[in-house]
């Protein structure tokens, strides 16, 4: 069976700072489902962050099977200010987010 997968935000990475909430909040969550609406569950979501603003490290769980079509990605931390975007992708599709800004203080 041929699914079309749509991979929406549901919760969409924002602007947080590093010094009083480093990991994101609420939880960065994603969806994956058909075009006709069904959840698709038991896929692989990984998420990768980008940026022009040089090197910088991403701690927490960057990979999750996801529970009935939905991936939460709890305590996801960036080490360096900047701006950036996060692309959520599995084996049937992905979705980027808007930009987004950590600052330093």
């Amino acid at each position: 069976m041929t699914y079309t997968s749509t991979m929406s935000w549901v919760v969409k990475p924002g602007n947080t700072s590093r010094s009083k909430n480093p990991q994101f909040t609420p939880v960065v969550t994603v969806r994956n489902g058909s075009v006709g609406g069904n959840n698709l569950q038991g896929a692989t979501i990984t998420l990768i962050v980008s940026t022009n603003n040089g090197s910088f490290t991403i701690t927490g769980n960057t990979a999750v099977t996801n529970a009935a079509g939905i991936a939460t990605f709890p305590n996801l931390k960036i080490s360096k200010p900047g701006e950036y975007t996060m692309t959520a992708v599995s084996e049937l599709g992905g979705s980027i987010s808007t930009f987004f800004n950590i600052d330093g203080h």
